[in-house]
């Protein structure tokens, strides 16, 4: 008797065991499903976010939260940095972060245009005493290259330089151009007839390019040619080239000729042939 009983108050104890396991495991998916996080937002110098604002929320796990950051007139958004892992695009203005846990963002703001793509890129030449920011690399995938700078751009001539020469006319560059470390990439210029070629055509002593890499290059001029700059009279600073760079004359991997200028820690890799 006593041994079916203990049987019995065991196979009870096992059944309440099994059902309060499962009753644990539901609270702890309800719990799941109910679990909240907080998103903390701040930007740096030069812009806010307005949506959803800067501060600390909290949002429900999963939920998918709008960003939208508002430079101040003459700064642009560079990225948004921090725990960025389930943001749609960090190099957008407007964007969505996705909540799957505790986060921290950081919306940064540069003083500059903002060069997203090669229409942004030939625009540099409406203002050539600008501010500009190269937020991404550029190559031939990006929107704009088939027009701007392939080989079957301009009938063929590819890229027109930024601060073009042009007979007893010249537009030189007086700004500012930060590549932050990005690459432009697959630049096609086929000018031999042209002189001062390159991704600019003329730099003077106000104007800057820095931080920025131009490779895969093919590039053809007269007389002044380089992969990034043909004539150089300003500064050119932690700069690099890559690629294939032709002319008759004054022709250099980085920069055709630089006079009464800085030019300090860059350096260039391309090939550079010298027409008969």
């Amino acid at each position: 008797m006593k041994a079916i009983l203990s049987s019995k108050i065991h196979h009870y104890v096992k059944r309440l065991s099994i059902f309060l396991i499962m009753v644990a495991l539901i609270a702890g998916m309800v719990g799941c499903d109910g679990e909240s996080y907080n998103l903390a937002i701040i930007s740096t110098a030069g812009g806010n976010v307005n949506t959803p604002g800067e501060g600390i929320f909290t949002y429900g796990a999963g939920t998918v939260v709008d960003l939208v950051a508002t430079p101040d007139v003459g700064y642009c958004l560079v990225n948004w940095t921090g725990d960025v892992d389930t943001i749609d695009n960090v190099n957008t203005a407007a964007t969505n972060i996705t909540m799957n846990g505790d986060y921290i963002i950081t919306a940064n703001f540069v003083q500059g245009q903002a060069i997203r793509d090669w229409y942004d890129l030939d625009g540099v030449s409406n203002n050539l005493s600008g501010i500009y920011v190269l937020t991404n690399n550029l190559d031939s995938t990006t929107a704009g290259y088939e027009e701007l700078a392939s080989d079957t751009a301009n009938d063929g001539k590819g890229w027109e330089p930024i601060g073009p020469y042009e007979e007893l006319y010249t537009e030189p560059f007086t700004g500012t151009f930060d590549g932050q470390g990005y690459e432009i990439r697959d630049l096609f210029i086929n000018r031999p007839a042209e002189n001062e070629i390159g991704l600019f055509g003329r730099v003077v002593e106000k104007g800057v390019i820095k931080n920025v890499g131009v490779v895969d290059v093919v590039v053809n001029g007269f007389v002044l040619v380089g992969a990034l700059v043909g004539y150089n009279l300003g500064t050119v600073r932690n700069s690099h080239s890559a690629g294939s760079v032709t002319g008759e004359r004054w022709v250099g991997g980085l920069v055709g000729l630089s006079s009464w200028c800085t030019v300090t820690d860059s350096y260039s890799t391309a090939n550079v042939d010298l027409t008969p």
